[in-house]
């Protein structure tokens, strides 16, 4: 069971997030714009084969290298085991030190069956129903012999890498994810396994060791029970919008379904919910004018289940706020269309989010920031605490998508200039231009050539000339209050050409749906992260910050704590309250994530 775990070292723990990034990265002080570049054709499969990452492991793991460990010998367990294709020299040593011994298949076959157990249980966390063929294996075990072990060996290689880092490899699902998985050596799997004692009865273990996880395997199977069972029964009709103090058929509809959704007569986390409900007295009280209000229950007591008591408003209101909608009581076009959303097309997206946690093991001690694109949101953690949440504002669809990948933030630029991108310059401002211009000077911009010889005198007056395939220039924003980026930029150095940074445009964080950038991320709490960023490395972080916006002039500010930087997309999670939040997939990657899962054997539903 995933709750009786032993958690395989430090590795599994979290080592996605001690282990530097190592894709090639390039620093670049290109603006609010992520250009779609072109990808090397792909020769690495879907479903990722590898051994083990090819990036450093972390400090104290005892992972032998190829030139300190012995090779394969040539024993009839050494040929099968090459045969098999296992040729790792770490399996060298687990098997030397056993005298050449079987483990899988020897006397006591207890591992073997843990093994087979996880195997037929794989489906459960989201994996493929015959994942290794468990049939096959059983059928080896009752054989016996050098080949069986082999085989044995080779399958709990491979279930040990999936189960822990996922089944895909996710640079191959989609070309706006740009990380591997830290995939455990087999040095590190074989540490795990011991003669001595009971063996366990599964090797779930080597699941990711996250209360979101389990959580989440038992939501798949809650998703699973209500699509094959259809207890979420009928839809709610389509109609008028649904307000507190109706009565109609279609509200005991309602009813229904958020009762199978698990909306309806749970308790509520105060700090979540009930704070921003109004006190339901104040709530029915104007509404006693409404149609049949008047005689109408106060509870959900079952006398009346046609009528929109305070207690349903509370469960929409609770829905909602799992749903990333306006948490106003009120069941809209947009709540309606949620509310509806079938039980099949949920329990797909739970499968893609547990693929997404097994390819990053968030470590929640450690200090980082934390951006999910599909919420709109980014949190600044340490020792899994909070320190400072904010809306954000993501690139916009279908051009410009932030990507996913994980840097290190190393400085910010207090003051920054806005160096304009090409592709903005020519397409959004030249015809601005056109029309107007000067509209340069009215926003603080420059033209600033990108030859030896000056801009020529009367272009600034005249620039008909001009196209997008000829604009002989470029285009610099001064710093200042209309600055595109704020006042502050904050940079971990990456080839994609991202960052986070304050915007003038506020009003864009009063949206419920966020996208809206060309691809880097707009903070709504800029100087508030430039403080924390700033704690223990300057005795007064406001007054010094505020001090360098006051100059007026660009500054850069190395930042003597780097942190992590994590850009995410995640649609489905587990909040800090225990609730289980569901978000809209903006950039369509659940939808090629569900295929890809779906090629790879993964029983995903209609």
């Amino acid at each position: 069971m995933l709750l009786n775990r032993t958690f395989l070292g430090a590795f599994l723990l979290g080592t996605a997030s001690l282990i530097p990034f190592q894709a090639a990265v390039a620093q670049t002080t290109d603006p609010d714009v992520y250009a779609d570049q072109p990808r090397a054709a792909q020769s690495t499969p879907l479903v990722d084969t590898s051994r083990a990452t090819d990036r450093p492991q972390p400090a104290g793991e005892a992972v032998r290298s190829a030139g300190a460990a012995p090779a394969i010998d040539n024993s009839p367990l050494g040929q099968a085991l090459r045969r098999a294709g296992v040729t790792d020299p770490a399996v060298a040593v687990f098997y030397a030190a056993r005298d050449n011994a079987p483990f899988w298949t020897g006397a006591d076959e207890g591992w073997a069956e843990a093994l087979l157990a996880s195997l037929q249980n794989a489906p459960a966390q989201g994996l493929p129903e015959n994942l290794l063929d468990p049939a096959a294996l059983r059928a080896a075990l009752a054989t016996g012999g050098p080949e069986a072990e082999a085989r044995f060996m080779k399958a709990y290689l491979s279930f040990g890498r999936i189960i822990s880092s996922g089944l895909l490899n996710p640079e191959r699902v989609d070309d706006e994810i740009h990380f591997q998985p830290v995939r455990p050596v087999p040095a590190q799997l074989l540490a795990s396994l011991h003669a001595e004692g009971t063996a366990p009865d599964s090797l779930d273990f080597l699941a990711p060791d996250l209360p979101e996880y389990a959580r989440l395997v038992e939501e798949l199977a809650r998703y699973r029970r209500l699509a094959s069972e259809a207890v979420l029964g009928g839809t709610v009709p389509e109609g008028p919008t649904l307000r507190p103090g109706d009565r109609s058929p279609r509200v005991a509809a309602l009813r229904d379904r958020l009762q199978a959704l698990g909306d309806v007569g749970l308790a509520v986390p105060a700090t979540t919910i009930m704070e921003k409900i109004t006190d339901a007295a104040a709530t029915t009280g104007p509404q006693q004018s409404r149609p049949g209000a008047a005689d109408a229950p106060a509870g959900s007591t079952g006398v009346d289940r046609s009528f929109f008591d305070p207690e349903l408003e509370v469960a929409v209101k609770r829905f909602q706020l799992r749903n990333g909608l306006i948490d106003d009581g009120v069941v809209g076009p947009q709540t309606l269309r949620t509310i509806n959303t079938s039980a099949a097309d949920r329990y797909n997206r739970i499968l893609v989010n547990l693929e997404r946690i097994r390819w990053l093991h968030r470590d929640m001690n450690e200090r980082h920031i934390f951006v999910n694109q599909a919420d709109f949101t980014m949190e600044f953690v340490e020792n899994n605490q909070v320190l400072l949440a904010s809306r954000v504002v993501v690139g916009q669809t279908p051009k410009h998508r932030t990507p996913e990948f994980i840097e290190m933030m190393d400085h910010i630029v207090v003051n920054p200039t806005w160096h304009v991108p090409n592709s903005i310059a020519t397409k959004e401002i030249l015809p601005k231009l056109k029309e107007d211009p000067s509209y340069l000077q009215r926003n603080g911009m420059r033209l600033v050539p990108t030859g030896a010889d000056p801009v020529p005198d009367g272009v600034t007056s005249d620039y008909s000339m001009f196209s997008r395939g000829y604009f002989p220039f470029r285009v610099k924003q001064e710093p200042g209050d209309a600055n595109s980026l704020g006042r502050v930029k904050f940079m971990f150095p990456n080839k994609y050409a991202i960052y986070l940074h304050d915007t003038p445009s506020k009003r864009l964080f009063e949206r419920d749906a966020r996208a809206f950038s060309h691809g880097c991320v707009r903070v709504q709490k800029p100087f508030d992260l430039a403080y924390k960023l700033l704690e223990g490395q300057v005795s007064d972080p406001k007054a010094s910050f505020d001090g360098w916006l006051d100059t007026g002039r660009e500054r850069r500010v190395n930042l003597d704590r780097p942190v992590r930087m994590y850009l995410t997309y995640r649609t489905v999670w587990i909040d800090r309250q225990g609730e289980m939040q569901f978000r809209n997939d903006i950039y369509g990657r659940d939808a090629r994530t569900i295929a890809a899962l779906a090629s790879a054997g993964v029983d995903t539903l209609d």
